[in-house]
């Protein structure tokens, strides 16, 4: 989400940088300049089978330093002079080689592959961004990775000994995604402390060292949109499309959609969701219709645009069900959604409130407002479900709404919108449902129930009472409830672990442990008399089949 700039880059003239290996020892006496690494600047490191390594051509850069002047230097010296030794260099397989090159007690490391013929590689070169510095992370326990965004604009180059295939640019981040799958990886990665440190990146059998920094201070690099999660009861990430408002009708003011803002810092840290204030907007106006405007959000991070559009009142074309938001109710299922926890309901205004809803603005009802059954412009009235003379409908008040919830209903409400009354949403559904609130078990024997093997399961004479919100009670057999063909007409539920059929006891000779159960989630229970509490939400049967004498 970061603003990203055009980095101009410059294709450089090495092909490997290999980690030197550094004397610590000078001649401070005299003041001269001692050599003190050696890293490989240039060598053939790409070969078909059969083929021997070469050192001719090759060249190792050699660093010297002067410990009275603190001056550094460094020059060349040839792969085949005198003084060079070259250590494993005879592989000829198809693999990958480490060779060891000395010199004068200073020694590096450096890779070289053989390859099948098909599609041999000649050469991998690197492109560094003209002005890559060293990126500068944060100490951090939580980071394992690099930000490879700190990287835009370098890329490795890899060239083919057939001349006739074309060089592929292999980026090591191209703003959608990064190529470990073309063989690039990096070692050297480690921020749990502060200084100054380095990544060595590898692309086949080239390896590219880059320096990095690592400070004690953190700081927001980054950020994210999130709204509220009332399931996971946590904000959740959500993109940018999905954000703030882009629909308007005139003169409505700016809408963040409950989105807000979470910063991220460099040790990967997230801060605490902030608002999206006016302040932050900028080139916002619905004063006038049109459908290409656009407003800047201005972030500590930078800016973001956003293109919007603004309708006339008398665009408005149909109201519909907002089917992005899943805590709409689903058209046509009955169940207790205005409850709120148990024996308290919501009030008209949060019921009302809890109506998502879009004002459709076109024919393919691509662009659209969202509202709420609250919304000023919106009228609900109610019918039957199965009426279909609108004429008939009432509006949905309060007073209604207070009288129709304390009584077994089932209504359908209709969304009108106030300035186009031929713009209208159904299929919003009030339904009350007496639910229930607790069962006592009496008789029930759910530790030791004892069979002899070819009789059927049964219950006995084991009831539940069940318990209403109204304070009314039912009670029922278990057997009978257990008898019942369909499962969903039972009023206890309950079900088989292991079987297909939910209403299937394993009958064979033996000992079953906790294989049959009844859900009791969300109520009081008690079982002959005693409190019932488990975790899981179940009642556990258990029972033994003993053999036939």
């Amino acid at each position: 989400m970061k603003n990203n700039k055009l980095i101009l880059i410059l294709i450089a003239t090495i092909t490997v940088i290999a980690a030197a290996t550094v004397l610590s020892a000078c001649d401070k006496n005299k003041g001269e300049f001692v050599d003190v690494g050696i890293e490989l600047y240039s060598a053939k490191q790409y070969y078909v089978e059969g083929e021997t390594f070469t050192p001719e051509g090759g060249i190792l850069k050699v660093y010297s330093y002067n410990e009275k002047t603190k001056e550094e230097k460094y020059r060349f010296v040839d792969l085949t002079d005198k003084d060079v030794t070259l250590e494993n260099t005879t592989g000829a397989r198809v693999d990958t080689y480490t060779v060891t090159a000395r010199y004068k007690g200073l020694a590096t490391r450096f890779k070289y592959i053989v390859q099948k013929k098909e599609n041999a590689v000649s050469s991998v070169d690197f492109v560094l961004s003209e002005d890559h510095g060293a990126p500068v992370y944060s100490v951090s326990d939580i980071r394992s990775e690099i930000d490879f965004s700190d990287f835009i604009g370098m890329k490795f180059v890899i060239k083919y000994r057939n001349t006739e295939k074309q060089d592929e640019e292999v980026p090591l981040w191209d703003e959608t995604n990064y190529y470990f799958d073309k063989g690039i990886n990096y070692t050297g990665f480690d921020v749990k402390t502060a200084g100054l440190k380095y990544i060595t990146f590898t692309c086949i059998a080239t390896d590219v060292v880059l320096p990095y920094k690592v400070t004690e201070d953190d700081f927001v690099y980054d950020f994210e949109f999130v709204k509220y999660d009332k399931e996971k009861k946590e904000y959740v990430s959500v993109k940018k499309e999905d954000s703030v408002r882009r629909n308007y009708l005139v003169g409505e003011k700016f809408d963040a959609q409950n989105t807000k803002i979470r910063y991220i810092y460099k040790s990967l840290k997230k801060a605490e969701p902030v608002d999206i204030s006016e302040s932050q907007i900028s080139g916002f106006d619905t004063t006038n219709a049109s459908d290409k405007k656009m407003f800047i959000l201005s972030l500590l991070t930078g800016v973001e645009t956003f293109n919007y559009s603004v309708f006339e009142e008398n665009a408005v074309k149909g109201v519909t069900l907002n089917n992005k938001d899943f805590s709409q109710p689903t058209p046509g299922f009955n169940d207790v959604w205005t409850e709120k926890t148990k024996g308290e309901w919501k009030e008209y205004e949060e019921y009302i409130a809890a109506i998502k809803l879009c004002l459709v603005l076109d024919e393919d009802g691509k662009q659209y407002v969202p509202v709420t059954g609250a919304d000023e412009d919106i009228i609900l009235y109610y019918v039957t479900p199965d009426e279909q003379d609108l004429s008939l409908k009432k509006e949905f008040t309060k007073e209604v709404f207070d009288k129709l919830k304390k009584t077994e209903c089932e209504y359908e409400i209709i969304a009108v919108y106030r300035k186009n009354p031929e713009a209208y949403a159904r299929r919003i559904f009030f339904t009350v449902k007496n639910f229930i609130t607790g069962i006592d078990f009496v008789n029930l024997n759910v530790e030791n129930l004892t069979f002899t093997e070819g009789d059927a399961f049964s219950f006995g004479e084991a009831t539940a009472t069940v318990h209403y919100a109204d304070g009314k009670t039912k009670t029922v057999r278990l057997q009978d409830e257990y008898e019942k063909a369909d499962e969903n007409e039972r009023l206890i539920r309950m079900k088989n672990l292991k079987a297909v059929e939910a209403k299937t006891f394993d009958m064979s000779v033996g000992e079953h442990k906790n294989q049959y159960y009844i859900n009791i989630s969300g109520y009081e229970v008690t079982v002959n008399g005693k409190e019932y509490v488990v975790d899981t939400g179940r009642l556990y049967i258990s029972y033994v089949v003993n053999k036939k004498a």
